[in-house]
Order: C-alpha cells, then sequence, then structure tokens
C-alpha cells in the first residue's frame, strides 16, 4: 500500500469515528495538509449532520467556501468538539 493509501485509509477512519459522535451542535476544528485534504473532500458530503467547521488556516477555508459547509470563527463558539489534522 502506498503512502496516498495509507493517508486516504486514515482519513476514511477518522470521518467515520467522527460522524459516529457528532450532532447539530458539533463544531470541528479541522487542519491543513495532504492527509486532512482527503478527511475535508469526504467531510462535504456529510454538512448537514453538525454545525459547521473552524479552520486552522485561509487553504482550509477557501477549499470549504464552495461547499456550503458553515464556516465558523473560534470566537463564535462554545470550541471544538473534534479537531481533526495530519501528522504528515
Amino acid at each position: 500500500v502506498d503512502q496516498e493509501q495509507k493517508k486516504k485509509k486514515a482519513a476514511e477512519k477518522a470521518l467515520e469515528i467522527v460522524l459516529s459522535n457528532v450532532n447539530k451542535d458539533t463544531v470541528l476544528g479541522i487542519g491543513t495538509g495532504s492527509t486532512t485534504d482527503y478527511f475535508t473532500q469526504l467531510l462535504i458530503e456529510h454538512k448537514l449532520d453538525f454545525q459547521g467547521v473552524v479552520c486552522s488556516s485561509i487553504k482550509t477555508s477557501k477549499f470549504f467556501k464552495n461547499s456550503g459547509l458553515s464556516i465558523l470563527e473560534l470566537n463564535e463558539v462554545h470550541g471544538l468538539d473534534y479537531y481533526i489534522d495530519g501528522a504528515d
């Protein structure tokens, strides 16, 4: 299995864990990087399952901007229920 396949698998597993624990009030923190990119692509399909995301970078915000997903500022929310980022 090559490195990109491992990243995709990690993103899929992270999404599975997050989705099994979210509700309409959940706020996700989203990092930046190649593994996180796979996660964000998958997350868009589930945008109605949680309140929104706080992005760690302009790059991540730009990705979500046209997705219909709610982009929130950290000072607008109660806190982050989950923070997803890669280690690559």
